[in-house]
């Protein structure tokens, strides 16, 4: 893809427009951690600044903190689950559809008018004169290559471009031109017409460009549910979908397990410099996607059903959210680094 983006010569405002669209793919993952770690440096700096001491003197225990805390990550988690249902596929689809616009205007100026023109493979084309505001072409010349039977020459006064972004297709359509074809005994044939229409696969001037509009990831919540029923369940591409729309509750849930977790971590690890305590975390999160990544492995494999691979993780650490919350609360185990 970085080949494509360099090719393609974008400007700042393109290069910037993409990057908003795909941010919404980004932020699904990374809105679980964001939320882990402010927690953490949350508790961290009250620490720091003695206020988990003076909590504790005051009577107040851990459960008594956890209203605030707790009605964050809700909120967190209904961002995510916004992003997982609507923006993610409003960022694809909006990516490719301006990744494609981008590579049609590439190919307008790959076929510049007055030279003959061999970036499409198998196909030599010489256009005269190009009007870019009616997509509009004169004098057109068309010598198709690696035809087994001969060769095929279409010439015409006039044509016009037609595009047709979601197939990656571009056709030429010739106006009132002739097809000039000669087989292998060299015989030549001649024929007129009013209209013909050549297709040039665009996918040929841009190979690196690969979308698979049938890819869950790009498809919206509401689409993965229609296209689940609609599919038979011994597919590979209906166990695709069913981990996908898993996938798609799963890591917003995330959201509020991680940072539970997260909320005990914080007042046990008193007084430990933000640094060492940041790493901490990550190293956790780091944990929960490993298993996340291997139970997705073993779902794409067939090993494990779509709701073990992809909930297991969130189980795992609720279990151990609810045992570091426990022995947080009974003051079981508390380290403090202070100098």
């Amino acid at each position: 893809m970085g080949k494509v983006l360099v090719s393609l010569d974008l400007s700042l405002l393109d290069i910037i427009r993409l990057i908003v669209y795909l941010s919404p793919f980004f932020l699904f993952v990374l809105i679980p951690v964001c939320g882990m770690l402010a927690l953490f440096l949350t508790f961290q700096r009250m620490s720091t600044d003695h206020e988990l001491i003076a909590l504790r003197s005051g009577g107040i225990s851990l459960k008594d903190v956890l209203p605030c805390p707790i009605f964050f990550l809700i909120l967190i988690c209904v961002i995510n689950f916004l992003v997982s249902f609507y923006g993610i596929s409003w960022g694809m689809e909006n990516f490719n559809s301006h990744l494609i616009e981008l590579a049609k205007k590439k190919a307008r100026l790959s076929l510049r008018p007055g030279i003959f023109n061999t970036e499409i493979r198998g196909f030599t084309i010489y256009i005269q004169r190009v009007d870019e505001e009616k997509d509009e072409v004169s004098n057109i010349f068309i010598e198709q290559k690696n035809v087994k039977q001969g060769s095929i020459i279409i010439v015409g006064p006039k044509g016009y471009f037609k595009w047709y972004p979601e197939k990656k297709e571009l056709y030429f359509s010739i106006i009132n031109g002739k097809i000039y074809e000669r087989d292998r005994n060299n015989n030549l044939t001649i024929v007129s017409f009013n209209r013909y229409d050549l297709r040039l696969d665009l996918g040929e001037v841009f190979k690196a460009i690969h979308i698979d509009t049938k890819d869950p990831k790009f498809k919206s919540f509401k689409n993965i549910e229609y296209l689940i029923h609609h599919s038979s369940t011994h597919d590979k591409y209906y166990t695709s979908l069913v981990e996908e729309m898993h996938k798609r509750i799963a890591i917003p849930i995330s959201c509020v397990v991680l940072g539970l977790l997260a909320i005990p971590m914080g007042w046990i690890l008193e007084g430990m410099k933000k640094f060492y305590g940041s790493i901490v975390i990550l190293l956790m999160f780091l944990g929960y996607y490993v298993f996340f990544a291997l139970g997705k492995s073993l779902v794409e494999g067939g090993a494990i059903s779509p709701v073990i691979g992809i909930w297991a993780p969130n189980v795992m650490f609720f279990f151990l959210t609810l045992v570091v919350f426990f022995l947080a609360q009974k003051e079981k185990l508390r380290l403090s680094t202070r100098d």
